[in-house]
């Protein structure tokens, strides 16, 4: 409870100090009427950070457990440095508030009619007020995070009462508080806070697989301040306390305190200034040309508006804490914790991706896991009484004992029974079978690298010679191998942007200077028919192959991108490769056309074997859909079968033809990893 009133106090007073300096200005000058206008921005900016934080909620609890913790990292980081910001800009702007601010309201008053004074005031305490706030959503989501029942919404809102009694005493006193030794001290102790919620952030990753260094348990305090003491649980809330931290939290608690006290140290005061509260009190008067009109009529009703709008708020976030969800996963299943069992104790389910619904209908927060013997599979932490989570977790076959609440509590039963896509699943191949096709994959993209850079050096020497027509076949020859990898090198966006961009887009097209490689060079060579200029950009282009083949030498692929590359391939060929010509001077896309089809099945029929093992009729699918998309490829063929036809005389019926081919075809083998245990 102590840290987030500390916390919400700091932030309100900030809020209010500056809402207090504003008001406190206008009634000095003898523009109360203004006043008004003030609320509707500190009404709106409340139900700003109000909506954002029901907005969050609802956000953080469709996560599934890992995502979750990811979540709760995330957003602890995020507090961590706001708070660090604020402690750092407080000590060195404390002093110097009062006549920005000041110089700021005049500014915003400065206007031919009352409206634009208005939005001017409206907007200036809007900013002051939301940045705190929805500051603060942060910071509470991260102590909620590691607090539970009621203590700390309600030191968040005795905060806020506090900060706000001492907002109307800064206005009436005229902003004659010497805030720096407040500062100076809370702003220590929130350093703490933060430098505990660091610590729990390492946790967080921890729990979410992404930190497993520095684990050796640094000390155990469990046997005389254990976390569910009294005072371990104040101490947890507070500052992060842990009964058994690990080295790394240790580590990094410490390391932030040094680094903190070093910018602290840093940003001190030099020299002697007067304090705030020392200012001297002048005769305030209106700057010339600051408006002094009455405020807009609206006004009044914008308050009205602006309060419901609050209201409205509470309710949301209020709503949220009870009954936020998100999204569901799988099938839903209502699980209420008592003092003494769970309902149900014992039931079963079909393996697979499943959501938990877990309500606390006990006294006491509780976690609720389920355990595989000693192991936990899943949990949620923290539950408060009352309120419920939701659990999402990918359940294998077997048999689980849960927890319901207390340890000594009995313990239901979990029993998962196998599904089709478990059943998919145990039928996996393991790893070590899918070294062989992906070392054949990896040795057929270098040998089509190397057949790249040998047909584009032969491409240079026939552009030396001055041999146009040996240069085109080269440039043909050259096209094939690149095709045959593009479902790999087509997602490297560096290099095949450099190789095989397109004019289209280009901002200026083919005059656009960016516009290179392949295309650059048909347009020359099939296009205006002539060598000159082209050295150069075949050269370049070699360049940009002789680094593709360096990059592939060391690339690593998973085996799901064997299957995974072939559909992102056929997707890209539906979507635009077939039904807009890419070679507009040489009409060779029947020749890529086959050399994309040549890459793909080289890499799905390589698991061919693993998938007949599998899943045979998804084999033989797949194979036919390969045969029927050749099949249409060879009927455009000349009629000596030596060469495709020139892609103008592919009418639009064959080309929705070839389009329809390809796409059954991305069906079929999308759902090749899938079946091999591959999602």
């Amino acid at each position: 409870m102590l840290a987030p009133f500390l916390i919400m106090l700091r932030e309100g007073i900030e809020a209010a100090l500056i809402v207090g300096i504003i008001a406190s200005y206008l009634k000095q000058t003898g523009r109360s009427r203004w006043l008004p206008a003030i609320w509707v921005g500190v009404l709106l900016a409340v139900s700003l950070s109000l909506f954002v934080g029901a907005a969050v909620l609802f956000a953080g609890r469709e996560f599934p457990q890992q995502t979750q913790e990811w979540f709760e990292a995330i957003v602890g980081l995020v507090a961590v440095g706001l708070l660090t910001y604020m402690v750092l800009w407080m000590r060195k702007a404390a002093r110097s508030i009062k006549g920005q601010l000041q110089h700021a309201v005049d500014q915003a008053m400065v206007a031919e009619r009352g409206h634009s004074a208005t939005w001017g005031l409206i907007g200036m305490a809007f900013f002051a007020v939301a940045r705190e706030g929805l500051e603060s959503v942060f910071f509470l989501l991260a102590i909620f995070q590691q607090s539970s029942g009621w203590g700390a919404p309600m030191g968040a809102l005795a905060g806020v009462v506090v900060a706000a009694v001492l907002g109307v005493v800064i206005f009436w006193a005229g902003v004659r508080l010497d805030l720096r030794r407040f500062f100076r001290w809370t702003g220590l102790f929130i350093l703490l806070v933060a430098a505990g919620l660091l610590s729990g952030v390492l946790r967080n990753l921890h729990e979410a697989g992404a930190w497993n260094s520095l684990q050796t348990v640094a000390f155990d305090w469990s046997a005389w301040l254990p976390n569910s003491s009294v005072l371990g649980t104040v101490l947890s809330g507070l500052l992060g306390y842990h009964e058994s931290p690990t080295v790394g939290e240790v580590l990094i608690w410490a390391l932030y305190l040094v680094a903190a006290a070093v910018l602290l140290w840093l940003t001190r005061e030099r020299g002697a200034q007067p304090p705030l509260h020392r200012a001297e009190a002048k005769p305030a008067t209106v700057p010339q040309g600051i408006a002094t009109a009455a405020p807009s009529a609206w006004v009044a009703w914008a308050i009205v508006g602006s309060a419901l709008l609050v209201a409205a708020g509470v309710a949301a976030f209020y709503y949220a804490t009870k009954t936020a969800k998100g999204p569901q996963r799988g099938e839903m299943h209502r699980v209420v914790v008592r003092d003494g069992l769970c309902e149900p104790m014992n039931f079963s389910l079909p393996a697979g991706v499943t959501t938990f619904e877990i309500h606390n209908a006990s006294k006491r927060t509780l976690e609720w896991e389920i355990l595989d013997g000693v192991m936990v599979v899943a949990e949620r932490e923290n539950i408060a009484p009352g309120f419920h989570s939701l659990l999402t977790v990918k359940l294998k076959p077997g048999t689980f004992a849960i927890t319901c609440g207390l340890l000594s509590n009995p313990r239901g039963q979990l029993v998962v029974t196998p599904s089709a896509s478990s059943e998919a699943e145990r039928l996996r191949p393991p790893v070590q079978a899918f070294i062989g096709p992906l070392s054949e994959n990896r040795v057929f993209l270098i040998m089509q690298t190397n057949a790249l850079v040998r047909h584009i050096k032969t491409l240079e020497e026939a552009i030396t010679a001055g041999d146009l027509a040996q240069a085109q076949v080269q440039w043909l020859a050259a096209r094939v191998p690149y095709k045959r990898m593009e479902a790999v090198v087509g997602r490297m966006a560096d290099i095949d942007n450099r190789i095989d961009i397109q004019a289209r887009y280009l901002a200026q097209g083919e005059d656009d200077p960016e516009f290179r490689g392949f295309h650059r060079l048909e347009k020359q060579l099939f296009g205006q028919r002539s060598l000159q200029g082209s050295a150069a950009v075949a050269e370049q282009l070699r360049l940009d192959a002789e680094q593709l083949q360096q990059r592939l030498k060391q690339w690593q692929q998973a085996p799901e991108d064997l299957a995974g590359s072939a559909v992102w391939q056929a997707q890209r060929l539906q979507e635009s490769g077939i039904t807009e010509p890419e070679n507009l001077y040489a009409l060779s896309d029947l020749a890529d056309l086959q050399a994309n089809l040549d890459g793909m099945q080289k890499s799905v029929l390589l698991v061919d074997e693993l998938l007949q093992g599998a899943k045979a009729p998804l084999a033989e699918e797949v194979r036919q859909h390969f045969q029927a998309l050749q099949s249409a490829l060879d009927a455009l063929k000349n009629h000596d079968q030596s060469s495709f036809l020139p892609y103008s005389e592919v009418t639009a019926t064959q080309r929705q033809q070839l389009s329809a081919l390809v796409a059954a075809l991305a069906g079929r083998v999308e759902q090749v990893n899938p079946a091999l245990g591959l999602e």
